[in-house]
């Protein structure tokens, strides 16, 4: 009985030390992004690093890595697989905060991660106003369209 408790207790511990150690990398396609080209990158993402994760957001690509491969390497691959031309690109979004802003961290008590991250991030705010405001100014905003109707 406490063989399997203990080996279940250390993939636990293994898993919350690999979460903290991700990095992540902002990739973006100079050339149009469609269902292949997501697909195909994805793929080739895999390959360098079997444990990444991905997110797309037009022509950007968001990488999360447990930091076997570099953002350059990741790039070389995609630009040598032909399927697009990518660069690595900065997150304005972390460059305006810095490495000091709060992070939410997993202790496995939710509710108080959740307060702990909220009061972290009111004191990060309240003691960079500046870094907060250029934060907030450079984040990718949201696209407003007027709804269209078709005349009657």
């Amino acid at each position: 009985m406490m063989k399997p408790l203990l080996a279940l207790l250390l993939v636990g511990i293994t898993s919350l030390v690999h979460a903290q150690d991700m990095a992540t990398f902002l990739v973006r396609c100079t050339t149009p992004v469609d269902p292949w080209v997501r697909k195909m990158a994805g793929h080739v993402i895999q390959e360098q690093e079997p444990s990444a994760l991905l997110s797309f957001d037009g022509q950007l690509i968001k990488i999360g890595t447990h930091g076997h491969a570099t953002g350059a390497e990741l790039v070389q691959a995609l630009n040598g697989a032909g399927i697009g031309t990518f660069e690595l690109v900065s997150d304005p979004r972390k460059n305006a905060a810095g490495p000091t802003f709060p992070r939410e961290v997993d202790t496995g008590h939710p509710d108080g991660d959740r307060t702990a991250y909220r009061e972290a991030k009111r004191a990060w705010i309240a003691a960079h106003p500046e870094a907060y405001r250029e934060m907030i100014n450079d984040a990718p905003q949201p696209v407003k369209t007027d709804r269209v109707t078709s005349p009657e």
